[in-house]
């Protein structure tokens, strides 16, 4: 038995499967070295970039002055920043709510196995290709003091409505545009979690004798649950980080009426040139975005 343990042959093979082992291991971190170097050069560079530059004073000529957190301490006492969550609100939660009703409407009256139903996806999935610009000018010239709508109105004997000078209206206005472009990824993620459910589910519950609505209760929303999670993540945080449409539809204005965090962001960064003030605020919106996601993942996916 000895004899046996000390052989070269018994060597030989513990130090093959070892080898292989070690090797296994090794192969397993090769595989997930791309992801991780995806988020090392996505993710983690630019977040430890901006909390670094929230700690210093940064004009656009780059001479860095460290400040420590003095930026901090100035955003809390600037009031015009907390005053631009006032539009926010509406902004992002009625392009939530709207791309995500909408989307998850237009979603289920396309999961029909009908002709043309894969020709009608194409068609609803186009605002998304419209570029920030377009999109900004076609409202633009809906909602001008001369535009289409005015003109509709007139002819039906109404008076003319001054929609991008009224501080009420315009925020609904850039939230409108937003929800008009993006619905169609929302019908798109939804689309596919539709497509995912078994037919038979349904037609189990139909001969039990369960409604329309019972069948969407018990079956589609709970299977639906993790896209819808996924859908409310990626269109809170999109939103709240975008101000495409309102640049160009309004510039924030009329009074700061549809100036959003982001754009404030914006403003700071490339036109007033206080790139350490503006990481500062985008500190902040991180932290706001990290909050909402946590709060969808404990809410919706229990």
């Amino acid at each position: 038995m000895v004899k046996h343990i000390f052989s070269p042959t018994f060597f030989q093979f513990t130090n093959r499967r070892i080898g292989r082992r070690i090797f296994g291991k090794i192969q397993t971190y090769l595989y997930v070295t791309p992801v991780y170097a995806f988020i090392a050069l996505f993710v983690a560079y630019p977040v430890v970039f901006l909390l670094v530059f929230s700690l210093f004073d940064v004009p656009l000529n780059l001479k860095y002055t460290f400040v420590g957190l003095m930026n901090f301490e100035r955003l809390s006492r600037d009031p015009k920043f907390f005053k631009t969550f006032i539009p926010a609100i509406v902004f992002v939660g009625g392009s939530v709510a709207g791309q995500n009703g909408f989307g998850f409407f237009l979603a289920l009256l396309l999961n029909r196995k009908v002709k043309g139903v894969d020709f009608l996806r194409a068609v609803f999935i186009m605002p998304w290709l419209i570029s920030d610009l377009i999109l900004g000018y076609m409202f633009l010239i809906l909602f001008d003091a001369h535009g289409t709508i005015n003109e509709i109105l007139k002819t039906f004997g109404l008076q003319r409505v001054e929609w991008l000078m009224n501080t009420d209206l315009t925020i609904w206005i850039v939230t409108l545009a937003n929800i008009w472009k993006s619905s169609c990824i929302v019908m798109a993620m939804h689309s596919s979690g539709l497509q995912s459910i078994s037919e038979e589910l349904y037609e189990a519950a139909h001969v039990d004798g369960a409604s329309l609505w019972r069948r969407f209760q018990f079956i589609t929303l709970p299977l639906m649950r993790p896209f819808i999670a996924l859908s409310l993540i990626i269109t809170t945080v999109a939103t709240f980080n975008y101000f495409g449409v309102i640049y160009i539809i309004t510039y924030g204005g009329p009074l700061d009426s549809t100036t959003v965090p982001a754009f404030y962001m914006y403003r700071w960064a490339l036109e007033w040139g206080q790139l350490g003030y503006a990481s500062t605020i985008g500190v902040f919106i991180l932290i706001i975005n990290i909050i909402f996601t946590a709060a969808y993942v404990k809410i919706l996916l229990r």
